[in-house]
């Protein structure tokens, strides 16, 4: 299938094109049958020249026109190229769409939304004066928490004070019985000592 399209020549930074009737499945910078015209566009105005009674022949052939040839082509006067320029979604507006009136209902929900923010706000303004109030229930908690805690500190020291007594009390009973128990041996020695002496006598 034969194709009319544009094949870039010239320098970097400088476009210019030639218009050529090629094979669709080849390169477009490839190999062409026929030169047809070119395209300056970096001149000023842009140049657009073409062999328009050729192009008309080769289009009746069934040649294509790509979609920007077929514009050029428009855009230079020539008939018939609108069927082979793609179509394009246009755009939405980038302007926001005026606002249409609402329903009833919408209304109705939008007052309630109103009248719920405006309590919100009285609910906000309130609030530092009960995070004032909160914030002296937590301090005087907090108080309350640490004496309690030095109580039961207390106690535990008193408790343990306690036992310590007892057990002091406990081992000075034991020291007295131990001192008593040797005492009691030795009055038994004694009098073993002198039933002996007697006995040897």
């Amino acid at each position: 299938m034969l194709v009319i399209r544009l094949q870039r020549t010239g320098r970097k930074n400088t476009p210019a094109f030639r218009v050529v009737l090629a094979e669709k499945r080849r390169s477009a910078k490839k190999s062409f049958l026929e030169v047809l015209g070119h395209y300056l566009p970096a001149r000023e105005p842009p140049v657009f020249e073409v062999r328009q009674d050729r192009i008309a022949e080769l289009v009746s052939k069934g040649a294509q026109p790509s979609d920007t040839v077929a514009r050029l082509l428009k855009r230079a006067g020539m008939n018939g190229m609108d069927r082979f320029i793609a179509q394009y979604t246009k755009k939405r507006p980038t302007k926001e769409p005026e606002e249409q009136p609402e329903a009833p209902v919408v209304a109705e929900k939008k007052e309630e939304e109103k009248e719920e923010a405006a309590k919100e706000e009285v609910k906000t303004e309130e609030a530092p004066a009960q995070k004032e109030e909160e914030k002296k229930d937590v301090q005087e908690e907090r108080k309350e928490e640490v004496k309690e805690e030095t109580k039961e500190e207390v106690k535990e020291e008193e408790k343990a004070q306690e036992p310590a007594e007892v057990k002091e009390e406990k081992d000075d009973v034991k020291e007295d019985v131990k001192t008593e128990e040797p005492q009691e041996d030795l009055k038994e020695e004694e009098v073993k000592k002198e039933e002996e002496k007697k006995e040897a006598a």
